[in-house]
C-alpha cells in the first residue's frame, strides 16, 4: 500500500471542512459585493497615482523661492516745452549764499538781498525778482498772497474780502498773474495787491491810515511795512469822503 503524503492529507481535510461550513451569498447580494470590490480597486489606484506624483515632485523641493523678475523702472514724465514746471526728483545742492530773511523770504547774501514776487516783462506771469533764485537756491520757496480789500458799511472800514495763497518753487518757478477780483461796492474804493508773505494779513485797514494825507500811498506803505507788496489797484478815500459820497452806497 502506497504511503499517503501527510501535507496532502491535511489539505484535503481543510477543503472538506470548508465545503461543509462555507455559506455562499444570496444571488441578489452578489452584484453589491462586486460593486464594493470595484470601488476599493479604484480608490487604491487613485492613492497610488497621488503617491507617484508626490515622489516626482520631491527633487524640486528645498531649492528656495524662484528668482523674482526685476520690475521695469518707471520713466519720469518730461514736461512739455510750454510748461513752467521742472521735473521733480532730487534737487541740486543750494549755494552757501542762500539764506532766509527776517520776514521769511529767500535772501541771497552775495549782495542781491531779499527776493520778492515780480511781474515778467509781458506783465503776464509772476516771477522772482531775482531771475537766478532757483538756479542758485533750488530748495527756496517764495510765498505770496493775492489779496483784495473793499469797503464794509457795517464795519465802516476797508476790510479783507479775498486772500489766495501761492508759492514759487524750483518745480514751479512762475505762475500766471492772478485775475483781478471784483469787490462789492467798488465805488467806495478798492485795494488789490500781491503781498509776499505766508502769514495772515490785517483784517482791516486802520482808520488813521485811511485818513492820512495821500491815503493811497499811506495804505501801500502800511501793507509794505508788514510784507513786500506789489500793488494791482489802490483806490482809498478818507472816511469823510466815503461817508459823503453820492455814489458810495450799499448795494
Amino acid at each position: 500500500m502506497t504511503e499517503r503524503d501527510p501535507l496532502r492529507a491535511h489539505f484535503d481535510a481543510f477543503r472538506d471542512q470548508s465545503s461543509d461550513t462555507a455559506a455562499p451569498p444570496p444571488v441578489e447580494e452578489i452584484p453589491r459585493r462586486l460593486s464594493r470590490a470595484r470601488r476599493r480597486r479604484t480608490a487604491a489606484a487613485v492613492l497610488t497615482a497621488a503617491a507617484l506624483i508626490a515622489l516626482a515632485a520631491l527633487p524640486a523641493w528645498g531649492q528656495g523661492e524662484p528668482t523674482p523678475t526685476p520690475a521695469t523702472p518707471a520713466t519720469a514724465a518730461i514736461p512739455s516745452a510750454s510748461s513752467n514746471q521742472r521735473p521733480s526728483g532730487v534737487l541740486p545742492p543750494d549755494s552757501p549764499i542762500c539764506k532766509i530773511s527776517a520776514r521769511g523770504l529767500p535772501f541771497l547774501s552775495d549782495g542781491h538781498g531779499e527776493v520778492i514776487p515780480s511781474f515778467d516783462d509781458a506783465q503776464t506771469n509772476v516771477v522772482p525778482s531775482i531771475a537766478t533764485l532757483f538756479d542758485t537756491c533750488p530748495s527756496a520757496r517764495l510765498p505770496f498772497l493775492h489779496v483784495t480789500y473793499g469797503w464794509d458799511f457795517e464795519e465802516d472800514a476797508y476790510v479783507l474780502r479775498y486772500s489766495d495763497p501761492f508759492f514759487l518753487t524750483y518745480a514751479e518757478p512762475t505762475v500766471p498773474r492772478p485775475e483781478p477780483q471784483r469787490v462789492q461796492d467798488s465805488a467806495c474804493g478798492k485795494i488789490e495787491a500781491l503781498v509776499a508773505t505766508s502769514h495772515p494779513l490785517p483784517l482791516a485797514i486802520p482808520r488813521e491810515v485811511q485818513d492820512s494825507p495821500g491815503p493811497n500811498a499811506a495804505t501801500l506803505a502800511y501793507l509794505d511795512a508788514i510784507a513786500p507788496t506789489l500793488p494791482f489797484t489802490i483806490s482809498v478815500y478818507s472816511y469823510s469822503t466815503v461817508k459823503s459820497s453820492k455814489t458810495c452806497k450799499p448795494s
